[in-house]
């Protein structure tokens, strides 16, 4: 055997080897891909009825809050209805409670057609 061919086959060698050791490591990682996907699948279908999870609640820092304050109830509700018109004028403050408390159920029936957890309150004072 020549040099010339003695060194292409160590060079063959030294290429071959490496490529078949990735090669193999590479089918191995395949395999294994394959056998977690199968399981999440798995997973996912076994999950498919059952009810779902209960979120969880994460720290987002400080509570956000919104606020809204009616600057007409009585106009509003004079314009809402003809009773309120009458009374208004004798019972501000009796208005003023229906008002708020109609504006809340809207708010919140309006939030849950959107599918917004919320909590809608009435609040007096600060």
């Amino acid at each position: 055997m020549s040099t010339l061919a003695a060194v292409a086959a160590v060079l063959a060698l030294v290429v071959a080897i490496p490529l078949a050791v990735a090669a193999a490591l590479l089918t191995r990682q395949v395999r294994s891909l394959r056998a977690s996907v199968a399981a999440l699948h798995e997973e996912v279908e076994a999950q498919a009825g059952a009810p779902p999870a209960v979120p969880v609640t994460l720290d987002i820092g400080p509570r956000r809050v919104i606020t809204i304050e009616i600057l007409n109830p009585l106009e509003l509700a004079a314009s809402q209805s003809r009773a309120a018109r009458l009374l208004g004028g004798l019972t501000p403050t009796v208005i003023t409670r229906i008002v708020y408390d109609q504006a809340s159920k809207q708010i919140m029936e309006t939030l849950e057609d959107e599918g917004v957890a919320a909590e809608v309150r009435v609040r007096v004072g600060d």
